[in-house]
């Protein structure tokens, strides 16, 4: 009776360990999956609840980047409700073979709130490759002192040099290093190399002038001035980009009405013009915006961040309003430049923030202007 007890309290202990072993395993497994996009992405999950929760956020991470928070708790990602480290992992995996941006929407305190990983931040930085080995000539010897430098032959046409063997005994003969060419003397233009700038004459003009409206349509300075004042800020965006283009491309028709009529003081067209051109510039860099969303697949309703990067050229619009006002090369995080074989490398600039600074200087412009005229 007493060897029964025994064997069913063994039995029991067993199955216990073997319980606590299996839910261990468990709990390591989910662990492991809600790190799985740590190295990537900067964000650290836990589940609390049944409910995903931002745990760690890495500073300067991409997940930082993009407004993650710790506390944030992960409603929605994409199309999928993830109820599990694993469900979160596999949707990103999904997004990254479809080169598919993902909008992840998240509550923070009694607030949801959308943010968005480009597709360009799901993917792990590529390993820096490895210095290419550079053969060395080898150094000049120079002969000890008293021992002279064998002389060597001059060549003959058609052949190569052929060195005359050195005395039986003698040191080697030194081995002449020839100068360094100089920059300018070096094959192939400075540009077809690695890490040059783009020739800035490559860029073509990024906003042209436009044609005056005909002779019977009436303009007026008021007109114009309403006309610029109606085109918006930075307070109170315009929510359309192709309405607003073709509003400022009207407006610049009209100053230039105005300057073909002289219906208007010349200094005031200069200042006319000068605010146009921010208008036209700001729609440069939201095309740029736009674009970008397009590429990314990410809906032009979401809200873009001012510090978002986007690809540039050297012979884009953008390169160009960036060589015309220097006040957004703060925009600027990288310039375009040659790369390998002389092909051309993107820069890096923030339409966003440039859209911003250019309707603020318009708007600080044509205040001083309508005070100036009292219009």
């Amino acid at each position: 009776m007493a060897s029964g007890r025994r064997l069913l309290t063994a039995l029991i202990g067993a199955a216990t360990l073997l319980a606590g072993a299996g839910a261990g395993a468990r709990s390591a497994a989910a662990a492991g999956a809600c790190d799985a996009e740590r190295a990537v992405l900067g964000l650290g999950l836990a589940i609390r609840g049944g409910t995903l929760v931002v745990g760690e956020v890495d500073a300067g991470s991409p997940a930082s980047r993009a407004g993650f928070r710790v506390g944030d708790e992960l409603l929605q990602v994409n199309a999928t409700v993830p109820r599990s480290c694993a469900q979160w992992a596999s949707t990103l995996e999904d997004a990254r073979d479809e080169r598919m941006a993902v909008l992840v929407l998240v509550r923070r305190g009694r607030i949801d709130q959308p943010l968005l990983l480009p597709h360009t931040l799901l993917s792990p930085p590529l390993e820096p490759a490895e210095p290419a080995e550079v053969a060395s000539a080898p150094p000049a010897t120079v002969p000890p002192p008293g021992v002279a430098p064998v002389p060597v032959p001059e060549p003959t046409t058609g052949s190569a040099p052929v060195p005359a063997p050195a005395p039986a005994g003698s040191a080697p003969a030194a081995v002449p290093v020839p100068p360094p060419v100089p920059e300018a003397d070096r094959p192939g233009p400075p540009l077809d190399r690695p890490g040059a700038p783009v020739a800035a004459e490559a860029k073509p003009p990024a906003i042209a002038t436009p044609a005056p409206l005909p002779f019977d349509v009436p303009v007026s300075l008021e007109a114009v001035v309403r006309g610029l004042a109606d085109l918006g800020t930075a307070e109170d965006p315009p929510r359309d980009l192709t309405s607003h283009r073709e509003a400022v491309d009207e407006v610049r028709r009209q100053i230039e009405t105005l300057a073909v009529r002289q219906a208007a003081p010349a200094d005031v067209v200069v200042e006319l013009r000068r605010i146009g051109r921010y208008h036209a510039a700001a729609v440069v860099a939201w095309s740029a915006m736009q674009g970008d969303q397009d590429l990314d697949r990410r809906s032009r309703r979401l809200p873009v961040a001012e510090g978002a990067t986007v690809d540039f050229f050297g012979d884009s619009p953008a390169a160009g309003i960036v060589d015309e006002y220097a006040f957004l090369e703060a925009t600027v995080s990288r310039q375009p430049a040659r790369g390998p074989m002389g092909l051309e490398q993107s820069g890096k600039w923030r339409p966003a923030w440039a859209r911003i600074l250019l309707w603020e200087r318009a708007a600080q412009e044509l205040e001083a202007l309508r005070a100036r005229t009292g219009t």
